[in-house]
């Protein structure tokens, strides 16, 4: 399959209205189009488009340790550390004995942070061809927890980035530590889903009316290595989503809950490798599908 992935985000409003250093919170109003399109729309495995307004409240409780005042000495210290390491090729690239120490002292007086994102949604979800739509309107609440110390004791209950602490050590030759910095994100939200224009499954049930579906979301990424000073990165994500009170012929039909599973590891020179299995809203059936891609940044 040849095919084109997109993500879209622009936030057209944002605003902090708590102006306490420690946990400010803030709103923004943002728009959002994400999606995968194929040269041939009907083998396009992923074919979910999703087209959105939402509405945010967030908040990053933790983070700087509140007891804890730079000086002028600390800060002249951190200048010298940079001079006396800035032509270690070891250190440019993030690794070695002296960076690991310049990381610990800068982290040393950091909290554990935990961030909470409550959004009011308005979505279109659509195939590539937009044969079948539907509005989907409601909320979510998405949380993370992420330890920036160097050194995280929480890091050692990430059990997910045990697999590329090893790479990492074995590797890089860094200190085994997984990271606290990558704990999975989670995504919990309810819709109330128009599907009227969603010719599919009006063919299977011809009742028009608005269901109320439920998801449920998991997201992780780690850094395993470096290439030529380039990170490399695993990514993985799941997502899933529940109508409740389905009627039989929708049950029948397989439609009433999707699952997809999604993983990625990126490759030099900018290539990566996928794999996906599952299905998302508005698909028929379940697909399995090993890609290979290339990533281009555009950047202003």
């Amino acid at each position: 399959m040849l095919g084109l992935e997109y993500h879209f985000q622009k936030s057209i409003a944002n605003r902090v209205f708590d102006d306490s250093w420690k946990n400010p919170m803030g709103i923004s109003l943002a728009f959002e189009a994400q999606g995968d399109i194929a040269v041939e729309a009907k083998k396009n495995p992923n074919n979910l488009l999703e087209t959105s307004a939402q509405l945010h409240l967030f908040q990053g409780i933790g983070g700087i340790d509140p007891t804890y005042a730079s000086s002028e000495a600390a800060g002249a210290e951190f200048q010298q550390a940079l001079m006396q390491n800035m032509q270690d090729q070891e250190f440019a690239a993030g690794r070695g004995k002296a960076y690991s120490e310049l990381a610990r002292k800068l982290t040393a007086h950091m909290a554990p942070q935990f961030f909470w994102d409550l959004a009011g949604h308005a979505t279109l979800e659509a195939d590539q061809q937009f044969h079948d739509k539907q509005w989907a309107y409601g909320g979510k609440l998405s949380f993370a927890f992420r330890d920036w110390r160097a050194q995280s004791r929480a890091g050692w209950f990430n059990v997910f980035d045990y697999p590329f602490a090893a790479i990492r050590w074995l590797v890089e030759k860094e200190d085994f530590q997984p990271s606290g910095r990558v704990f999975p994100s989670v995504v919990l939200g309810l819709d109330l889903v128009d599907g009227s224009d969603n010719d599919t499954r009006i063919a299977i049930d011809p009742d028009t009316d608005a269901f109320p579906r439920g998801r449920a979301e998991l997201a992780f990424k780690t850094r395993v290595l470096r290439w030529q000073e380039r990170p490399l990165y695993f990514s993985a994500a799941y997502r899933y989503f529940q109508e409740f009170s389905a009627s039989s012929a929708i049950k029948a039909a397989d439609l009433d809950r999707s699952e997809y599973f999604v993983m990625r590891m990126d490759l030099p020179y900018r290539f990566n490798l996928s794999y996906a299995t599952g299905k998302l809203p508005l698909d028929a059936d379940s697909d399995n599908v090993y890609a290979i891609g290339w990533a281009l940044n555009l950047t202003r």
